[in-house]
């Protein structure tokens, strides 16, 4: 028997959740929190298909929280098997995970501790991108690089054949996890499959297109735009990755001595994590990061790690520009940031990434003329644009060339991390191509390899 069960990511974006079952041991591809609407986030107190303590082993594609987050509780609840991932994954983990379960303690509805947040990092063992390393015996796993954040992976999980499947040979399922646009100005281009008998794959843009316009276009017309009025630029941004890419691009944007401050603990260390993996990067930026010794080189870049630095950064006359989290504006120093300059119509506030559903980044995104900011009502009367250059997942026409090395079709496609109409447009594009496409139900349960009935 080989089964999987979708636990999160299934009919929406977050909370990427897939447990599988191999004969009679069991494993969990990511275990991610939900995020956005109230229904959504109360998924994440929902119980395992099997007790946790049942579990082999955790695969893990990223540190987003939308993927590890629920990693402590997993523990909490009594998991303690291994926890394979990349190298960088684990360190950027180790900023994501204590920090949540913090911000829960804080709110007053943790799901876990900080103590299970620290457990649940002993248990993380790191891997290498393209070395196959044995999850336990029948089941082997590879990372190879999804270009999405550092240390990013999809993963090829390989089977072994049980006795009582119709077909003896090796099963291979592929987890895309998120899968990057492979133009991040720091990281290398999404590793291609060349076959998959069983593919799960990721639809956040499975029905759009992104802007063809440069990154650094866009961003050097919104500095631009802010230079010329004298105002404030605020960029709402996800501190690991699109913080670290913003930085980077500036360097290359021609836009004179414009203060760049980026106000994010949690950017600011997982910079320093940037710099010791330099053979993640790209190409280019490994080697500039290896002859200089230092990842983001603008001259004018103020890195903010103390509250009375963030305070400070209004005591300065604008024209500047201001990268904070977190990325869909649901928390952090940014909301500071946006209570202050969203009144102000001379004010540019560009969203960097995708925004869920509920979340304030998606309600500015949407045009909502009012924001509600630590209970107050903040006016918005600040130009409000999105960033689509700097998408870290691939639209639908990426996504078609990330399986263009496929030798066939697979078996079974699941359309995963998605919203209703993404995984439709992609559903139906992969059917014309006469695959057999699968759209998961919260919760739903597929066998992938029966006992031969002969």
């Amino acid at each position: 028997m080989l089964t999987i069960d979708f636990l999160g990511a299934a009919g929406t974006v977050t909370g990427s959740k897939y447990s599988i079952t191999y004969g009679h041991r069991h494993l969990l591809v990511d275990c991610g929190m939900f995020q956005g609407e109230p229904e959504l986030v109360e998924r994440n107190r929902e119980s395992w298909p099997f007790p946790a303590r049942d579990y082999d082993a955790l695969l893990l594609t990223h540190a987003h929280i939308d993927h590890s987050g629920a990693i402590p509780k997993f523990v909490a609840d009594g998991f303690d098997g291994p926890i394979l991932c990349t190298e960088p994954t684990i360190e950027l983990c180790e900023l994501l995970l204590p920090d949540s379960a913090k911000i829960m303690r804080l709110e007053g509805d943790p799901l876990f501790s900080e103590e299970h947040a620290q457990q649940a990092l002993q248990l993380m063992e790191g891997c290498r991108y393209y070395k196959q390393y044995e999850v336990f015996p029948g089941v082997g796993v590879t990372f190879l690089d999804a270009g999405h954040i550092l240390g990013s992976a999809w993963l090829e999980l390989e089977f072994d054949p049980l006795p009582e499947w119709p077909e003896q040979r090796p099963i291979r399922v592929v987890f895309s996890g998120d899968l990057g646009r492979g133009l991040s100005p720091l990281l290398a281009p999404p590793d291609r499959p060349d076959r998959a008998d069983f593919l799960i794959l990721e639809s956040t843009y499975g029905g759009r297109l992104h802007s063809r316009v440069s990154a650094t276009s866009q961003l050097r017309e919104a500095v631009e735009r802010v230079q010329r009025r004298r105002s404030t630029l605020v960029i709402p941004a996800f501190a690991v990755q699109r913080s670290q890419d913003i930085a980077y691009l500036f360097e290359s944007l021609g836009v004179g001595n414009i203060s760049l401050y980026v106000d994010s603990p949690m950017a600011a260390r997982a910079i320093r994590v940037f710099e010791r993996y330099p053979d993640y990067l790209s190409q280019k930026a490994g080697q500039l990061l290896n002859e200089y010794d230092q990842l983001l080189r603008y001259p004018h870049l103020r890195v903010c790690e103390t509250s009375d630095q963030s305070r400070a950064i209004l005591n300065f006359r604008p024209p500047r520009v201001i990268v904070s989290a977190s990325g869909m504006a649901e928390g952090g120093r940014v909301l500071h940031h946006l209570r202050h300059h969203l009144p102000d119509a001379r004010s540019l506030i560009l969203l960097a990434g995708y925004q869920c559903e509920g979340t304030r980044g998606w309600q500015l995104q949407c045009g909502d003329p009012y924001l509600d900011i630590d209970g107050r009502s903040v006016p918005v009367r600040a130009e409000v644009e999105s960033l689509d250059g700097l998408s870290g997942h691939a639209d639908y026409a990426e996504i078609t060339d990330w399986l263009s090395e496929l030798e066939r079709p697979p078996l079974a496609t699941f359309l995963v991390h998605g919203d209703e109409e993404s995984l439709q447009a992609q559903q139906h594009r992969l059917s014309r191509w006469g695959w057999r496409v699968e759209v998961p139900e919260h919760r739903q349960r597929f066998e992938l390899m029966a006992r031969s009935r002969d």
